[in-house]
């Protein structure tokens, strides 16, 4: 199945053994020293594997897997059973809450889905409500710190990325996979542009991700040139 082969196999979301990893051990290390939860958000978790790989490599983090298909959502919690740092939720995520139809992805993937904030009424797999990354948040209670947010939305990261993007202030790394390609004209990816310009990221490339990512301290602060 390519999600398990990206994933387990291609380690999409590795980031290799430098400075980067370090980074996000520091920041790990920091929140639990502290007495905090490392909040990790999946972000269109599919079946699961994503959240898998993060509960691995952050055994103490917590990671919430945001999926909108129900199918899925049962794959999901499936797979993730026994991981008792894994929190799967049936919920869309965009910029602002509300509720979406969930369609079925024309390009041959069979576990994808997106989402639109469309009547539901065209749904072919129902609809559910929005969370914001917010919303997680405050659900997750006091002590969570957002740590790290991994995106692969079909699409809707224009959404997510439009409105309330506040968090990017606190996150070390966004993991994400754009859509321009299926949805040509459209400018998906522009609102991504916009939020994270001027963040002070760093960009890796590993197949289909981008990875975003930061030393703690460095929010708005690119090094000089």
């Amino acid at each position: 199945m390519d999600v398990l082969r990206q994933v387990f196999v291609e380690r999409q979301y590795d980031i290799g053994d430098g400075a980067h990893r370090e980074w996000l051990r520091r920041r790990y290390e920091r929140i639990l020293s502290e007495g905090g939860t490392p909040v990790v958000i999946d972000a269109g978790a599919n079946i699961g594997a994503a959240s898998l790989w993060f509960s691995q490599q952050y055994p103490l983090a917590r990671v919430i897997a945001v999926e909108p298909d129900r199918e899925n959502v049962e794959i999901c919690r499936k797979n993730v059973a026994g991981r008792s740092n894994i929190e799967v939720r049936l919920d869309a995520i965009g910029g602002t809450s509300g509720r979406v139809a969930v369609l079925a992805v024309d390009d041959g993937m069979s576990w994808g889905v997106q989402t639109t904030r469309a009547d539901a009424a065209v749904a072919e797999h129902g609809s559910v409500g929005v969370v914001t990354v917010a919303d997680i948040m405050k659900a997750a209670g006091d002590g969570a710190e957002l740590f790290l947010v991994k995106v692969d939305i079909e699409g809707f990261e224009d959404d997510l990325f439009r409105h309330n993007t506040e968090w990017l202030d606190d996150v070390s790394a966004l993991y994400i996979e754009t859509h321009d390609s299926l949805f040509p004209g459209q400018g998906k990816s522009i609102p991504l542009q916009r939020a994270i310009f001027d963040q002070g990221f760093e960009i890796l490339l590993r197949g289909e991700t981008m990875t975003f990512l930061r030393e703690e301290g460095a929010v708005g602060q690119p090094a000089d040139m």
